[in-house]
């Protein structure tokens, strides 16, 4: 079972020892993801007419590929969303090498741009593998739903599963971020972050039903916010690295304590 309390003391430690870089990463994410709306609104604005989706194309109501095209025609704000989601996504590579390797030492903002140009890539493509699977698993309930034809309560019990599935499968992808940084591609990194999530599965489970708990304080306008970006999800983060770098060092420990006994 996974120290919670020492892991939380350690990330808090590591937290504070690299905040400036920390919190400049998440400006620099941030900052990059709102700068991919500003095409969008610009746009909106001198239409000087109110774009609606068409009621078929609603979020929850997209049956086919015209259907995203109808999405993002009606509403160029939607495309410029996706978008800026997926350069976030390669951004944040950077923050995870920032708590990484701040949990060695104090780390400054090379060390962002330098896992970027190393890892970033491989991080992209292991969360977008990861989000596919989540994505898979949500689409099986779906066309449960859809060739059943089941409507009303029972379609919403099934919604419910269908996430309450992912939550359960979530602790054996987390570890798969710092297993990436340390060097591993994007199918190593999954594979990896599976085997030691079983391994660690009812802590991990707890961490995450923790943080999720404590994210809700972003119903708080603005405040909670930033709360979560700039505190909460960095320290989740640091947290998972440190797991992921306590439990493969401790079997690099036990492979060379085989090796020395053999000899």
């Amino acid at each position: 079972m996974i120290n919670l309390e020492r892991y939380l003391k350690i990330a808090y430690q590591t937290y504070k020892r690299n905040f400036i870089s920390v919190i400049v990463s998440v400006i620099v994410i941030l900052g990059v993801f709102l700068l991919f709306l500003l095409p969008a609104s610009f746009l909106i604005t001198t239409q000087d007419q109110n774009i609606t989706m068409p009621e078929q194309t609603q979020v929850g109501s997209i049956d086919s590929f015209s259907d995203f095209q109808d999405l993002f025609l009606a509403n160029p704000l939607n495309f410029f969303i996706a978008l800026g989601l997926l350069v976030s996504i390669f951004l944040s590579s950077g923050l995870v090498g920032i708590c990484y390797h701040g949990l060695k030492k104090k780390v400054k903002m090379k060390t962002f741009f330098k896992t970027l140009k190393d890892r970033g890539i491989s991080y992209f493509s292991a969360t977008l593998l990861i989000l596919l699977i989540f994505l898979l698993i949500y689409s099986s309930f779906q066309a449960t739903v859809f060739f059943l034809g089941i409507e009303g309560s029972g379609a919403s019990l099934l919604n419910l599963l269908a996430g309450l599935v992912i939550l359960l499968v979530s602790p054996l992808f987390v570890l798969y971020s710092p297993s990436v940084i340390s060097g591993k591609n994007a199918i190593q990194s999954i594979r990896e972050s599976v085997k030691l999530g079983r391994k660690n599965y009812l802590g991990l489970f707890v961490l995450i039903i923790v943080f999720y708990v404590l994210s809700l304080v972003e119903i708080i306008p603005v405040i909670g916010l930033v709360i979560e970006c700039f505190f909460l999800f960095p320290l989740l983060q640091i947290i998972f690295c440190s797991i992921y770098i306590n439990e493969t060092k401790s079997k690099r420990t036990k492979r060379k304590i085989k090796k020395r006994s053999k000899k």
